[in-house]
């Protein structure tokens, strides 16, 4: 379905990017600035993640479709952030 297509898609992206900057990003950075709050980033906007895949895995109520907007609208903005 179009959810589980987008969460792959999401999910793909997240880790690529992750990845690149753990891998190239730190090492090379790292002797000039601590990597603590970058860190901080990624397992923010990763605990974040897995909670709106958490809901969006459930079924919708209006309860939920709140939630989903509130935990979707503090994901955008920490990767905004991070950006």
């Amino acid at each position: 379905d179009k959810i589980t297509a987008l969460i792959q898609t999401i999910d793909h992206e997240l880790n690529l990017h992750f990845a690149c900057e753990e891998r190239a990003l730190f090492p090379a950075v790292s002797p000039y600035h601590p990597m603590v709050l970058m860190e901080a980033e990624h397992d923010e906007i990763l605990l974040l993640w897995d909670e709106l895949k958490r809901l969006l895995k459930e079924p919708f109520t209006e309860s939920s479709k709140t939630q989903i907007h509130k935990t979707g609208q503090t994901f955008i903005q920490a990767l905004h952030d991070h950006i």
